[in-house]
């Protein structure tokens, strides 16, 4: 009798649908630690002209590694280090093994290497030395990579002398690699915007919900406030790292059909908490003054968002 287990086709589906369902709860529960990655890039490395594999000697070949950060391990099996004396090989020698499970890297190889992010301190560099995987789940459609790796100690000190040709880290929002020195420059980003931020808030009025220095209200800040919260929440990866800037709903309410912008060079809009009137102002950035110095703030965080709109 012929059930679905016959087809190889829907058996594969089986495996993509359970791995994924894996991959999802495991990407919320983290139940393993993160690993740096040395993948090995064929294309670029020196290989075996007939074998087409590529040499071991890490040190002195010419193997190109692809590092990825904070690669996700569904699970990492106790290391176990134990010595032994081989007299017709290399004599008094120290073994460390271990195994780990990964899913985010699509091609691993043997001879690939592994390094452990705190807590774990064994301070040894491994490599892969065998990869199992589900054959259905490989050939499925699309391809899951679900990879056991069994590893051993690695023979070198330390990873400083590797030549590396491409260079990515794990974003776990996402769930996905990112180019890692696109990654140092939005989280720069991050933090200078994150510093602006610090200190525009000094002129925000809980009580009246605007931006304001003195008995003057520019419009433009809190229009610029008012785009930036926007911008930022329009992007879920995005939205929680600036929530300490408080949107002027207040600003808002009081002025409705105030037209926004965002020219700093033109006559600026300033009102006036005094006289309850609208008051044009030529902004001198020379001039040293409380107000200036918030017009300043604001059209630094209008230049900083407009000009890396691609990072969020």
């Amino acid at each position: 009798m012929y059930n679905s287990l016959s087809d190889a086709f829907l058996v594969s589906q089986y495996h993509q649908e359970y791995l994924t369902l894996i991959n999802r709860y495991s990407n919320y529960k983290r139940p393993g630690p993160f690993i740096r990655y040395y993948n090995i890039n064929f294309d670029e490395s020196i290989k075996h002209p007939e074998t087409n594999t590529t040499f071991d000697i890490y040190s002195t070949s010419s193997i190109k590694f692809d590092i990825y950060e904070l690669t996700p391990t569904f699970n990492i099996t106790p290391i176990v280090n134990t010595t032994s004396n081989q007299p017709d090989k290399k004599g008094q020698m120290f073994d460390g093994v271990s195994s780990i499970t990964i899913y985010t890297v699509q091609t691993p190889h043997i001879n690939d290497l592994v390094t452990f992010y705190d807590p774990i301190k064994s301070g040894e560099i491994f490599r892969v030395i065998n990869i199992r995987t589900s054959i259905n789940a490989y050939y499925s459609d699309p391809k899951l990579t679900w990879y056991e790796m069994d590893l051993e100690v690695a023979p070198i000190l330390d990873t400083s002398q590797l030549k590396i040709f491409k260079h990515y880290i794990y974003d776990t929002h996402k769930e996905q690699y990112y180019n890692y020195n696109d990654y140092k420059t939005k989280t720069a980003l991050i933090t200078t915007i994150n510093n602006k931020i610090t200190l525009i808030r000094q002129y925000y009025s809980r009580l009246n919900d605007l931006y304001y220095t003195g008995i003057y209200v520019p419009a433009i800040v809190n229009h610029v406030v008012c785009y930036f919260k926007d911008r930022i929440s329009a992007s879920d990866n995005s939205i929680r790292l600036f929530d300490t800037l408080e949107k002027p709903y207040g600003f808002l309410e009081m002025f409705p059909n105030l037209a926004a912008t965002y020219d700093f060079d033109q006559t600026l809009q300033i009102y006036n908490l005094s006289s309850l009137e609208f008051e044009d102002y030529e902004w001198d950035q020379e001039e040293t003054s409380d107000l200036n110095t918030l017009l300043s703030l604001s059209k630094d965080l209008y230049e900083l968002v407009s000009q890396n709109q691609n990072y969020f």
